[in-house]
């Protein structure tokens, strides 16, 4: 089969995963010829009550002739806005394919729920080794605060595999975030993102798992594993929240960590049990993450370390139940 299925809508009476893939793609644009080096690419394909309204693009490391993206609808009248792109209109399942330049970092946003795919082109296109592969892009309303990953053993050529990863974060946060408990390498370049409040970097990481984690649980991180050694390829999100952002939404009382929009604002788990409007929406305390004190003996000391964070706990006999009965109770410091 040769026909391109972007767009194609699938339905099931009971839940089913849809892959979405070919057996061998260069991926160059539509206009060009398909020629040079392919690989097999595929990705399971978020349901669409999950799909996101923003999402940052961030460029492959190595590449240097661009990076594609498809941009995909599922309603009609979906007003697509892309950083140096006229703005288009697609109906449910019409796409808009871009190539990126790869020196340029781009903010997509859109009036209805889209999806966003990445793929990395042939290693012919700019002379590089690299090779295809596919990825979702999580938008940014799906990020993570923290992930566990691995890189992907590459066949050919092992020894000279480079393993890299992708990170995007409000440009406020950086400070906080931690690879493999560390602070990220002093060397990284941050490239803030035209028209937002995002910046996003790339890192070389060495072959095995790893861990991204930022120290407060409502400043979240996109994360986008990938590597290349000529002519193979991978590439993939590095974790994401699947929350039904983009589903018919009622208000419910918040758990802590339920990863539900409890206050139908299309973001999830975005406030500390700390009487504060983190988020600045008008509303306290009313889509929670995790607790403050509670999970573990070291998020505890933590806690206490901080004087802030201390005050959230301590503040008022009432929040302080409330971190009691959090499990704090049986901890100590």
């Amino acid at each position: 089969m040769t026909e391109d299925l972007t767009g194609s809508k699938v339905t099931a009476t009971q839940p089913v995963a849809v892959l979405s893939g070919t057996v061998f793609a260069p991926c160059r644009p539509m206009g060009e010829q398909q020629r040079g080096t392919g690989d097999y690419v595929v990705e399971m394909i978020p349901p669409v009550d999950t799909w996101g309204k923003e999402f940052v693009t961030v460029p492959l490391k190595k590449h240097t002739g661009d990076d594609l993206f498809r941009i995909v609808a599922a309603r009609e009248n979906t007003q697509v806005d892309v950083t140096n792109e006229n703005s288009r209109t697609l109906n449910a399942g019409e796409f808009w394919e871009i190539d990126v330049p790869s020196d340029e970092y781009r903010h997509v946003s859109s009036s209805e729920p889209v999806l966003l795919v990445q793929y990395s082109k042939s290693g012919s296109a700019d002379r590089t080794d690299t090779d295809p592969f596919m990825m979702v892009i999580p938008s940014v309303a799906q990020f993570e605060s923290e992930y566990t990953f691995s890189t992907v053993d590459l066949v050919r050529g092992p020894s000279g595999s480079t393993h890299h990863i992708n990170l995007v974060i409000s440009s406020a946060d950086k400070a906080g975030l931690r690879l493999d408990g560390q602070r990220l390498p002093s060397d990284a370049v941050w490239h803030d993102v035209p028209g937002t409040r995002y910046a996003a970097t790339h890192l070389d990481v060495s072959s095995g798992t790893h861990t991204v984690h930022h120290l407060s649980p409502i400043a979240t991180v996109g994360l986008f594993s990938y590597g290349f050694v000529s002519p193979e390829s991978y590439g993939y999100p590095g974790g994401l929240r699947l929350a039904r952002i983009a589903a018919l939404c009622s208000t419910t009382a918040p758990v802590p960590a339920d990863r539900v929009d409890n206050d139908c604002d299309g973001r999830v788990d975005e406030e500390l049990l700390n009487g504060i409007d983190d988020d600045g929406d008008g509303l306290i305390d009313e889509d929670l993450a995790r607790s403050n004190c509670a999970d573990s003996r070291d998020q505890y000391r933590t806690c206490l370390q901080n004087r802030d964070q201390y005050r959230t706990c301590l503040q008022n006999r009432d929040q302080y139940r409330t971190c009691l009965q959090n499990r704090c109770r049986n901890l100590r410091p």
